[in-house]
């Protein structure tokens, strides 16, 4: 079983558990960094959404907000709670110069294919649209509880955002809001 299929099963066994752990976290410090770049209504897609806590946060803020996930547990949950999704993954986004905005939090770093993930991102983002993402902080990667990472650093990140036609706004580290012990880098970027 690739890595991919055994990170997906894992949320597919532990949505439940995901849910309840990721749902309340206060993510206002990295909402504030993105949000000042999108306009008032502005269509905002949410890539690996989980337990669809900044989907909700961006409706009941006005945003016109879509979700993709890969895992069919969070697509469902998220249909019961009235959000537009679908079950689809960033390898595979269908969207062409869709979104004023592309919020990927703590979803990247399980791609195993970061230059395609990027350049699909880079596809669906209108031109002057931004992205938010974060990832665990390092470099290489790493199976930790049957789900596969891969970390990255300022370096990595330039790289990416340069084969990818982005440019970096914003770049800056947080800890880890579930008090686990790794760090995070986060970035807001920009397509020319």
């Amino acid at each position: 079983m690739s890595v991919s299929c055994k990170t997906k099963q894992y949320y597919s066994t532990n949505y439940k558990e995901y849910i309840s752990t990721t749902q309340n976290i206060d993510m206002t410090d990295h909402y504030r960094r993105f949000l000042p770049y999108l306009s008032q209504g502005a269509k905002i897609l949410d890539i690996g959404f989980g337990s669809g806590r900044d989907l909700l946060y961006f409706v009941s803020k006005g945003y016109n907000v879509w979700g993709v996930d890969n895992v069919s547990e969070f697509v469902e949950k998220a249909k019961e709670n009235g959000l537009n999704v679908e079950l689809c993954d960033f390898h595979n986004l269908p969207y062409i110069e869709t979104f004023d905005g592309i919020w990927a939090c703590a979803s990247l770093l399980h791609s195993n294919n970061l230059p395609l993930a990027f350049d699909n991102l880079n596809k669906a983002l209108k031109v002057g649209g931004h992205i938010y993402l974060s990832m665990k902080y390092g470099n290489g990667t790493n199976i930790e509880n049957g789900r596969f990472y891969q970390y990255i650093d300022e370096e990595k990140l330039k790289e990416l955002c340069k084969n990818s036609n982005l440019s970096i706004v914003e770049i800056y580290n947080s800890e880890d809001l579930l008090k686990r012990n790794n760090g995070w880098i986060n970035a807001v970027l920009r397509k020319i």
